[in-house]
């Protein structure tokens, strides 16, 4: 009964992950950013991107689905939702093998190159408000005097003043975009600094995509617009890679 309730646990997962795969495909299709896509669905992008996986998996583990009888439950659904090299999907997947190891360490992330990081004015809010409420209780518990806890406050302000200016300051310019070759599809592409400073995998032509490489040489993220001329606009080729699933 509990190998019954974890099969269908995973059968509901690939349905989830079958439905997500979709959305990205029809973003990639209409050159619409993905990850935005996903976020409207409130689902965790680690979650999503393992549901995917098993519908990715679906293949060799319906087939080797009874493994999941001599089991755990967090077992089960990690071994569902991995990635497996060529050998484990021909013959079944093996739970000490090297090669889907190693692939699993050099897997991409499927938001590399997306800088949406959360916006620096609430880290400078929260950390405000912190200061604040310990230099309120420092107040009235410590015997200070008052100019103290007054220069204190005005430092606070200043830092806060001095991070937007630092934080508004012109950005360094990148290294020029370097060719090179996917390892997945042996295409051509383009790597490029982000906003950042993380480096992104970009198609070597443009067209389609949501990126244009600036004066900085730093790739800009360009919010879509169905009716705008992407024709001078790069993708990511993280999202659009065909052998990356394949491999």
């Amino acid at each position: 009964m509990y190998a019954r309730q974890i099969r269908l646990t995973i059968e509901q997962m690939r349905a989830i992950g079958a439905e997500l795969n979709l959305l990205k495909n029809q973003c990639v299709a209409e050159g619409k950013a993905w990850l935005p896509e996903l976020d409207t669905t409130d689902i965790p992008r680690s979650t999503a991107h393992r549901l995917m996986r098993v519908d990715d998996n679906w293949e060799i583990l319906r087939v080797h689905l009874s493994s999941v009888e001599n089991m755990g439950v967090v077992e089960a659904l990690n071994w569902a939702s991995e990635t497996y090299c060529r050998s484990c999907r021909l013959n079944g997947p093996k739970k000490s093998c090297k090669d889907c190891a190693a692939m699993r360490q050099s897997e991409p992330r499927e938001d590399a190159g997306l800088d949406q990081p959360e916006p620096y004015e609430k880290r400078i809010a929260a950390t405000e408000k912190a200061y604040r409420k310990d230099l309120e209780m420092l107040a009235k518990t410590k015997a200070a005097k008052p100019g103290v806890v007054d220069a204190a406050y005005r430092g606070l302000e200043m830092l806060a003043v001095n991070y937007k200016l630092l934080h508004a300051a012109p950005t360094k310019p990148a290294p020029s975009a370097s060719k090179g070759k996917c390892k997945f599809c042996k295409a051509e592409i383009l790597w490029v600094t982000t906003q950042k400073g993380k480096r992104m995998p970009l198609n070597a032509e443009p067209g389609g995509g949501q990126f244009r490489i600036g004066k900085d040489n730093r790739a800009e993220h360009v919010k879509y617009d169905p009716e705008a001329d992407t024709s001078e606009l790069y993708r990511n080729h993280h999202l659009c890679c065909p052998a990356r699933k394949k491999t």
